[in-house]
């Protein structure tokens, strides 16, 4: 139970972050698209596209439109990661295609804010996030080799999750502080459980049956102190 909890509590941080700082790449992307980057890779080229056998090869492609402002971009940015750009005539709004070693994925932004993130990381685990139009809000999903579930981050804090890992499936309720107030569980072999924390993050009260039919209640006091127990 510890290391489920302790799993979930590095998941809620892991989406805080998310929707403070959002794919990086995504906001930067939509102003390197009128800014000059440095040509990266073998120097010894000659400087512009290469055309031979059909191919081209460079650096920085991108498409015009007819006022002269950007609509595409390919470019490979100074570490070698591919960037790809979609950008609307109002440059507000834009898909962008990202892969670098530890991660690749792609954003949608709408009004000059990220709206839909994925990405895949590179030991395997898989985010989706979806903002509101400020930015603040956040659902997102996600799934490792461990566990998968949702979490739902309200003004830049995890408010709910709901996960799964190993045999068992948990539901928290966070307070305006991210700390978990209410939380359900259920696991194999154990049964299920509803526990009720105070903002010191103890113990309060907690209602229990196993799989075996037997139903357990416990009251605390402010201290964490059993004070009632009922059950068997």
């Amino acid at each position: 139970m510890n290391d489920v909890q302790l799993s979930l509590k590095r998941y809620a941080v892991v989406v805080a972050l998310a929707v403070l700082s959002g794919l990086a790449g995504g906001l930067l992307g939509a102003r390197l698209q009128q800014s000059s980057l440095p040509v990266t890779g073998n120097q010894a080229r000659p400087p512009g596209p290469l055309y031979s056998a059909g191919v081209i090869e460079a650096s920085d492609i991108r498409l015009v439109g007819k006022d002269g402002k950007i609509r595409a971009r390919l470019i490979c940015d100074e570490d070698d990661s591919p960037r790809f750009a979609l950008i609307e005539p109002g440059e507000k709004n834009m898909i962008l295609l990202t892969s670098k070693s530890e991660k690749c994925g792609m954003t949608v932004g709408h009004g000059g804010v990220d709206r839909v993130e994925l990405l895949c990381h590179e030991d395997g685990a898989v985010r989706l996030g979806l903002y509101d139009v400020a930015g603040k809000n956040t659902v997102g999903l996600f799934a490792t080799n461990a566990s998968c579930g949702m979490g739902i981050v309200l003004e830049g804090r995890p408010n709910a999750i709901l996960a799964t890992e190993g045999g068992g499936t948990f539901f928290s309720i966070m307070d305006g502080k991210a700390r978990p107030r209410i939380r359900l569980s259920y696991e194999d072999g154990n049964g299920g459980c509803i526990e009720l924390i105070d903002s010191e993050k103890r113990k309060r009260g907690q209602i229990a049956i196993s799989d075996d039919g037997r139903t357990v209640i416990q009251l605390g006091d402010r201290d964490g102190k059993l004070i009632w127990h009922a059950g068997e």
